[in-house]
């Protein structure tokens, strides 16, 4: 068994610190930041989720404890997003443990990073944007276009792991159009 000492412990501290740095700073991305780190550091996507989530676990029950001390917790929002927050975490965790790293790590990487730019964009609408893509809008429609290249190679080569997945994202679109549908839900959702 080889020894392991505070060397190879100080890249996960760093992660740590600097992913709590931001969330302390902007409220939210703890969870983004230091999945995309871990997985960039080689850990595998499931293991980076269950440590992720551990951390969290305890953060977040601290935070809940000061928010209900300070008399800051919405509990009708909460008691309406409870239930989708806990099957949507169960299910990701589920198919997480089920498919395939080199599947996964892509995929979680850019649905990370997605999530990460519309926390950016949410948490500061009206903050100067002095760079613009290059190449907009080609350079997106090329991502679309290799994005869907990849989609299909990963169909026609490692379909068991595939399908399950893509069956979820199509599941996602009607219950994106019934939930933006429902009156005033949208007005709701832009002010938490």
């Amino acid at each position: 068994m080889e020894s392991f000492g505070l060397i190879d412990l100080l890249p996960f501290i760093a992660i740590g610190f600097a992913a709590q740095l931001v969330d302390g700073a902007l409220g939210m991305a703890f969870g983004v930041l230091s999945n995309v780190l871990l997985i960039s550091l080689g850990v595998p996507p499931a293991a980076a989720s269950a440590g992720v989530h551990t951390v969290e676990t305890f953060t977040t029950c601290v935070s809940g404890i000061s928010h209900i001390a300070h008399r800051n917790v919405d509990w009708k929002l909460l008691i309406r997003i409870v239930v989708p927050g806990v099957v949507g975490a169960a299910t990701g965790a589920y198919l997480l443990t089920q498919v395939d790293a080199s599947v996964a790590k892509p995929i979680v990487l850019a649905y990370l990073t997605i999530i990460g730019l519309f926390v950016l964009r949410r948490t500061h609408p009206d903050a100067n944007r002095p760079y613009r893509a290059i190449g907009y809008p080609v350079l997106p429609a090329i991502y679309i276009v290799m994005a869907l290249f990849i989609d299909v190679v990963l169909l026609r080569y490692k379909p068991q792991y595939t399908w399950p997945g893509l069956i979820i994202v199509l599941l996602g679109i009607p219950v994106y159009y019934i939930w933006s549908n429902r009156s005033g839900s949208a007005a709701e959702v832009t002010r938490v």
